[in-house]
């Protein structure tokens, strides 16, 4: 039989209320004694004492539960980091996580459990707002505060990397390595995402500041949803570049730049950047690209989000950009250094 809290209030020699104070982080518990406080858990934790967070969370109308809620991105291998992320950091607060898979027509049965599961917050890993408008007015009838993960969310909580930065990075590396005409990669398909918007913001700005002069040219190609390019696109692009002289190229993912670096194994002759660092680990030669911190991106996000629950308010820093990190072989830092010793 699980241990109760009068169990524990008799090996102690305590009351039940004091149990109950310590046991739940009640604010009456700070009026103890250090030791005593101490006492309580170590008797209940040597008595096999677990919380019953049901029955918590009927009291307090929500449990020490988040939601996970991902668009239909399971094969992106970035999601998993953002999880991980969200999960070490809910655990460390003493939250379970809920997960859930949007598909589209599947936000009314995400609601239900949100509800049914006493979801005290959840975070969004979406596109865009868009696609959860009625589940943001649900939550928001509920005083259920949400955040999102690599997205922003103006007037909420939102943590995403500074993606213009990093693009703008990824040029001025460019140019560094002797580039001198470099292009943007990108989905041939028209795309409005946030971080589409940011990386060409970020290609523009680099040429602005160290190829002053230099042409924009967008090389873009046609793709599947796992970002896989058909070969005679490939050999499109790297027809392009020859005829166009380009010598530089960033991609919008890591995905584009595999192929290019691939495609043009046999006899190299423009230097590609990715976005993401999805892929560079795995290339050879190493691909150089830009890092963003998923991991921290959903660690940071549960912290606003527990924030926002404990206060009752959205943070007035609700929305972060946390900065991208341009990783390049060994090998091109030493051709670098060369060029700086000379």
């Amino acid at each position: 039989m699980a241990p109760r809290l009068k169990d524990i209030a008799f090996a102690a020699n305590v009351d039940i209320g004091t149990v109950s104070h310590v046991l739940n982080d009640r604010p009456k518990a700070a009026l103890l004694r250090p030791e005593t406080r101490e006492r309580i858990r170590q008797i209940a934790e040597k008595m096999g004492y677990c919380r019953d967070e049901f029955a918590a969370s009927v009291v307090k109308k929500s449990g020490k539960v988040l939601a996970f809620v991902s668009y239909d991105m399971g094969g992106i291998e970035y999601t998993g980091r953002i999880q991980n992320g969200v999960l070490d950091e809910a655990a460390a607060h003493d939250y379970a996580v809920t997960t859930y898979r949007l598909t589209g027509n599947n936000q009314d049965e995400i609601l239900r459990k949100l509800k049914g599961w006493r979801a005290a917050g959840a975070v969004f890993h979406i596109p865009s707002l868009d696609g959860i408008q009625k589940t943001i007015e649900e939550l928001n009838k509920a005083s259920i505060p949400y955040g999102t993960v690599n997205l922003s969310n103006p007037g909420g909580i939102g943590v995403t990397s500074d993606d213009l930065q990093g693009e703008e990075e990824a040029v001025k590396y460019l140019v560094e390595q002797g580039c001198r005409k470099v292009a943007f990669v990108l989905q041939a398909r028209e795309d409005d995402s946030e971080y589409v918007k940011a990386r060409i913001a970020g290609y523009r700005r680099g040429l602005e500041k160290y190829l002053p002069g230099c042409p924009e040219e967008f090389i873009p190609l046609a793709c599947d949803l796992q970002g896989l390019v058909d070969p005679v696109e490939i050999r499109r692009a790297v027809k392009a570049f020859e005829r166009k002289k380009i010598d530089g190229a960033v991609c919008i993912s890591d995905h584009y730049a595999f192929q290019l670096l691939q495609a043009q194994r046999a006899k190299p002759f423009v230097k590609v950047v990715g976005f993401g660092d999805l892929l560079a680990k795995y290339c050879i030669p190493i691909l150089p690209t830009v890092s963003q911190n998923f991991e921290e991106m959903g660690r940071r996000c549960v912290r606003l989000v527990l924030e926002a629950i404990g206060t009752g308010k959205i943070p007035e820093h609700g929305n972060i950009l946390l900065p991208t990190r341009l990783i390049v072989s060994s090998r091109d830092v030493h051709i670098k250094k060369r060029r700086e010793e000379k």
